[in-house]
């Protein structure tokens, strides 16, 4: 369990470089956009298409970063009501749940991105195979899943103090 949750924080580090470097990115792009299309009545072609891939992106490892901090969107109506005993089931069965559905998502989106692989259309002014833009789709469920494993893991083993 160690290695996982090591592997665990040094992929969270690289994520938050990674939204840190795209969002740094999108601004600057965004920003050089304006002035040249305001000043010199001209612009970047590609500029918008990558701004709208990096914003999915940014979007996407941003909601694998907040799972991992717990502060991901749920809903614990079940868990404010329950007395303190079957809190930790009820962690167990939320995490398991979510852990299924993100593992049918990575399946679902492993199969989205083959067929548009196999499809072969490229984006059109990045010039980049689609498949490639929207490969974010399993890799994020793949982390998710992982994530959600582990929440399932230290629910059912917690650390003791």
């Amino acid at each position: 369990m160690k290695a996982i949750k090591y592997f665990d924080r040094l992929f969270a580090h690289l994520e938050e470089g990674f939204v840190i470097v795209s969002l740094g990115t999108m601004v600057l792009i965004a920003f050089i956009q304006v002035i040249l299309r305001n000043v010199f009545s001209t612009g970047i072609s590609w500029a918008d298409e990558l701004t709208r891939h990096l914003v999915l992106w940014i979007g996407f490892v941003s909601g694998s970063l907040a799972t991992r901090e717990g502060r991901h969107i749920s809903i614990d109506i079940l868990s404010r009501v329950l007395p303190p005993n079957l809190k930790r089931w009820n962690e167990i069965v939320v995490n398991i749940g979510a852990l299924i559905v993100c593992a049918l998502l990575f399946r679902a989106a492993l199969h989205f991105v083959a067929v548009e692989r196999a499809y072969g259309e490229v984006s059109g002014s990045l010039r980049l195979p689609i498949w490639l833009l929207e490969c974010i789709f399993p890799i994020v469920f793949g982390i998710l899943t992982l994530r959600f494993g582990i929440k399932v893991m230290e629910a059912i083993f917690p650390k003791k103090t």
